[in-house]
């Protein structure tokens, strides 16, 4: 049974959850993606000296983990057959069933962050940085992994998302990118004087974007406008949202640092917070099959089951 805490607009704290460990690793694990065929990747590593997979094809009922590359990776797409990771120096990852893997050198050794897959045409974006420096967005071209554009800006960036057509929205150190032609060119904008960490898009344009501090908001035209939810909150605060997703009941969660998972019923009005045991830093969530799978910077896999009142 779990066991919720309902905490509206408010920190998270009293009893914890306690979910089941169905993976233990001495790296770090940075991005999850589960298909609907019940295959699930995790990428990570130890940062400049492993690049890690976790890959199972039953949903997580048995896991098999590999070093694929030498220095940690952090993001993960799949579309199809294609499945694309990147991380330190630049690397990009192509992999074949989650188990076989081939780095393209590329001649660019910023770090990156975040990828995403166009869902019909043949490129995919990648996006990173350090913070409030080095940033960098890459467009790459399949299969060839021609580099169509090479951009940097002051400003990391964390996230990227595809919306809908050429639309994408990349976000990051108090700045907001958006693109109406597949990366070639980019608006800027600053909704918020935030560090924001993760995006989530539909294709109907609506979406969210959380930051760290645990900031949350929401645009109704696919980024060009954005609505505040929640504040960020700097004082006397370390928990930040790292991750987030809408589930098919259309629930919207969020998880993040000291092991923080929270999720609304309402597009984000409301926030309920769970606890996770230990409190791990969490930095991915994937919601199907009626459990949560969580991510976490200390080398867990984490299981909990969906919510019953949901």
């Amino acid at each position: 049974m779990l066991v919720l805490i309902w905490c509206v607009g408010c920190e998270p704290s009293g009893e914890t959850v306690e979910p089941e460990v169905v993976l233990e690793h001495d790296g770090a694990w940075h991005d999850l993606y589960w298909t609907d065929n019940d295959e699930i990747i995790a990428v990570g590593g130890q940062s400049w000296y492993r690049g890690d997979v976790a890959w199972s094809d039953d949903g997580g009922a048995s896991w098999r983990v590999d070093s694929v590359t030498s220095k940690a990776m952090y993001g993960v797409a799949v579309r199809g057959s294609d499945r694309i990771a990147v991380g330190i120096d630049g690397q990009l990852m192509q992999g074949e069933n989650g188990i076989e893997w081939r780095k393209w050198r590329v001649p660019y050794w910023r770090v990156l962050l975040d990828v995403g897959l166009h869902p019909e045409e043949d490129y995919f974006i990648a996006v990173g940085g350090k913070r409030f420096k080095n940033g960098v967005i890459q467009v790459v071209s399949l299969p060839d992994f021609k580099v169509v554009l090479y951009d940097t800006l002051e400003n990391g960036l964390e996230a990227v998302h595809h919306v809908a057509g050429d639309r994408w929205v990349a976000a990051g150190y108090g700045r907001v990118l958006t693109s109406e032609d597949g990366g070639l060119h980019w608006q800027q904008q600053i909704p918020a004087q935030a560090y924001f960490t993760t995006l989530y898009f539909e294709s109907s344009g609506k979406g969210w974007m959380a930051s760290q501090y645990g900031g949350l908001w929401r645009s109704d035209n696919g980024g060009q406008q954005w609505i505040e939810l929640r504040a960020p909150k700097t004082t006397f605060s370390t928990r930040g949202f790292r991750d987030l997703t809408r589930d098919e009941e259309g629930v919207l969660w969020l998880a993040g640092d000291q092991g923080t998972l929270a999720y609304s019923k309402n597009e984000g009005k409301d926030l309920h917070f769970l606890m996770i045991k230990g409190e791990p830093d969490i930095r991915a969530l994937v919601v199907k099959n009626n459990q949560i799978l969580l991510a976490t910077r200390s080398g867990e896999l984490l299981r909990l089951p969906y919510p019953e009142d949901l």
